[in-house]
């Protein structure tokens, strides 16, 4: 298969879900017809209200037992129309052609020079995300990385693109420039995404980088598990507060923050290589798992929910700086030796 036709239809994918993104749980004046009165698929509180989802609409529920149309967050049947099993294997079909998806995928960031020359089947990322104050918004990025895909355009104020100017192992890594957010902005991102993963509920997921912070300006997220079927892309995320210590935080309603234990916290370094790793078990409820190492020590161990909601699939890794949002100064951060598995990652081998 041409690697095209693989980038118009993932184009055309991120098109359509990136036109979903707009704000939270706001009531729309638009008329959606009566509200359905069968029973709720899912029920959840936020912010003192209770919440039902029927067929992907999210309704504000009454105590009369009425409900108001809020948003619609995800299309009904997504799963049964863009996924199938075979033999056991799970395949995504896109515009008429069926993908493997995975539950363990690796990249050492060898043998490219180019970020064109990651996006394709051959190393299995699907995008790249580049907002910005040039790219500010949804229609602005998308246009960029359509240009850059299409006929190799430039980059205007972040970057993403191989590089061998600092690695980790090999001679390749993955350098994510990100400018400092304007003051209308929530953040910048410089990130590479893969839609080609399948983690549900009750999987494990394992989780390890290499990171180089350049300079002393941390980006708030290094990397981000999500849904991009639901409208926001939620998931679970490893990032680094403000005060300069890892975390993990679930991207859904109240946002759950998974931290290091209050006056035992060990800072993320600048100005050399750090090892990431996590360790997820992905639930809706309270009992998923939440595990954090940085170099090596564990800093993170915690149980709550890991996943929005019971039925959601985690499809989509995204890597790099895919959130900057703090501070005035450019974050330059380089990733090297990603590896996500629903198996315990080894060590590599002692030389």
């Amino acid at each position: 298969m041409s690697r095209s036709p693989y980038i118009a239809g993932l184009l055309l994918l991120a098109i359509l879900v990136f036109c979903l993104i707009a704000g939270g749980f706001t009531a729309r004046s638009e008329d959606h017809g009566p509200a359905p009165t069968g029973p709720a698929e899912h029920t959840f509180a936020a912010e003192g209200e209770t919440y039902q989802i029927v067929a992907g609409k999210v309704y504000r529920a009454a105590s009369d037992g009425k409900r108001e149309y809020v948003d619609t967050i995800y299309e009904p049947g997504y799963r049964e129309k863009n996924y199938r099993v075979q033999e056991g294997a799970v395949f995504r079909v896109v515009d008429g052609k069926s993908y493997r998806m995975k539950k363990a995928f690796h990249e050492d960031f060898e043998g490219v020079t180019k970020l064109t020359e990651l996006i394709g089947e051959q190393r299995g990322w699907t995008s790249f995300t580049l907002q910005s104050p040039r790219a500010p918004n949804v229609k602005d990025y998308v246009a960029l990385k359509s240009r850059i895909l299409k006929s190799g355009g430039a980059f205007l104020d972040n970057r993403v693109e191989p590089a061998t100017a600092r690695v980790h192992g090999g001679r390749g890594a993955l350098k994510c420039v990100a400018v400092a957010k304007s003051n209308d902005m929530v953040c910048t991102k410089a990130s590479l995404d893969t839609e080609m993963l399948h983690f549900v509920r009750g999987d494990h997921v394992y989780y390890r980088a290499w990171y180089f912070i350049e300079g002393s300006a941390r980006p708030f997220t290094l990397m981000d598990l999500e849904s991009s079927w639901l409208k926001g892309y939620p998931g679970i995320r490893i990032r680094i507060d403000e005060a300069g210590h890892l975390d993990a935080e679930v991207k859904w309603l109240d946002k759950p923050v998974y931290r290091q234990p209050e006056g035992k916290e060990t800072a993320f370094p600048v100005q050399r290589w750090v090892r990431v790793d996590a360790h997820f078990t992905l639930s809706e409820k309270n009992d998923g798992v939440v595990e954090l190492w940085q170099d090596g020590k564990q800093i993170v161990s915690c149980k709550g929910r890991t996943l929005p909601l019971n039925d959601v699939i985690y499809n989509n890794l995204e890597v790099g700086i895919s959130a900057h949002a703090y501070g005035n100064e450019t974050a330059t951060l380089y990733v090297d030796d990603v590896s996500i598995s629903e198996q315990p990652i080894p060590d590599p081998p002692r030389p």
